[in-house]
């Protein structure tokens, strides 16, 4: 729930309407999730958001991979904390008087 927050942190804070960074953030997710979900992009889903969102079902495998849940977390946070002071700085930077 971090990351989507953050990615909708990130579009509410751009010049667009509050119902256009719901969808965006939405559709961001939907396509990302229905991307991993092709045979084709089986090799990349590493690169997958949803899939690095899904972390926690490690836990239930019969071997943990420790390594593959701190990875996932890690970048996760990474993400979560650019997006977080991407969608700062653009807040910051604009003009209230017009």
């Amino acid at each position: 729930m971090v990351t989507l927050s953050s990615i909708a942190f990130m579009f509410s804070c751009l010049r667009i309407k509050p119902a256009a960074a719901t969808i965006l953030t939405l559709s961001i997710l939907f396509v990302d999730m229905i991307l991993q979900g092709f045979p084709f992009f089986k090799p990349y889903e590493s690169w997958f958001v949803t899939w690095r969102m899904s972390a926690w079902l490690f836990l239930a495998e019969q071997h943990v991979s420790w390594p593959k849940i701190t990875e996932s977390y890690a970048l996760l946070f990474g993400l979560n904390a650019t997006l977080f002071i991407v969608g700062w700085l653009s807040f910051q930077t604009r003009d209230f008087k017009t």
